[in-house]
């Protein structure tokens, strides 16, 4: 029974998601950041994002991968919406980059045993329902190479938001705990296309 909700609840998401990219300008999408994410770009040139392979974590449009990418990384964006997954590649394509997207679910990562060496996830853990969150943590550990690194970037308890989708500090430290280290946290905010301000938790973790 358990195995047929996940499936259903998987099945619903998908095709919310995929509604998103179908219908509206991927540019218009309050999630989307259509220029290179701030703490993304300060990870880099601080150097704290390791060499080696990296998952994007529900990449939608792809931005933030193709960025990666441009700096040299090896990356793999997945994301639930096949729509998005189609937009990602065309940009790639266009763009000339070797950046690969394809479906993917984030509390059933697809990967092999240390596969990467930074996982970085903008937006993605806050969505993942509360029976599947330790499925999810798992599994991000379970791809990460030792002492690889994790990114995320999750609604702050000052956003006007579901509460199960938000979080304090303490919150997000809980869920990880055991299976990976902070090594820093700063609360950062997305603009939204329209102008809407969104308070968001920015956690770097590494591997245990």
């Amino acid at each position: 029974m358990q195995v047929n909700l996940v499936g259903k609840a998987t099945k619903q998401a998908r095709e919310g998601w995929d509604e998103n990219y179908r219908i509206v300008p991927y540019a218009q999408l309050p999630w989307e950041k259509n220029r290179p994410d701030e703490e993304l770009v300060r990870l880099i040139k601080e150097g704290k994002i390791p060499d080696g392979k990296i998952l994007d974590i529900c990449s939608g449009s792809g931005t933030q991968s193709l960025f990666l990418t441009e700096r040299g990384f090896d990356v793999i964006g997945i994301d639930i919406s096949p729509t998005a997954v189609k937009i990602s590649r065309e940009r790639a394509k266009e763009s000339g980059l070797e950046s690969k997207f394809m479906e993917g679910v984030s509390y059933n990562l697809k990967f092999g045993d240390e596969e990467f060496t930074f996982v970085y996830d903008r937006g993605c853990f806050h969505h993942v329902p509360p029976n599947l969150r330790g499925d999810f943590v798992r599994g991000v550990h379970r791809i990460l190479k030792k002492g690889g690194r994790y990114n995320v970037q999750a609604f702050s308890t000052k956003t006007n938001w579901k509460q199960e989708n938000v979080f304090s500090l303490e919150n997000i430290e809980g869920y990880f705990s055991g299976y990976f280290k902070v090594l820093e946290a700063n609360e950062v905010i997305h603009r939204e296309p329209g102008g809407n301000k969104v308070c968001l938790w920015s956690v770097l973790m590494e591997k245990i």
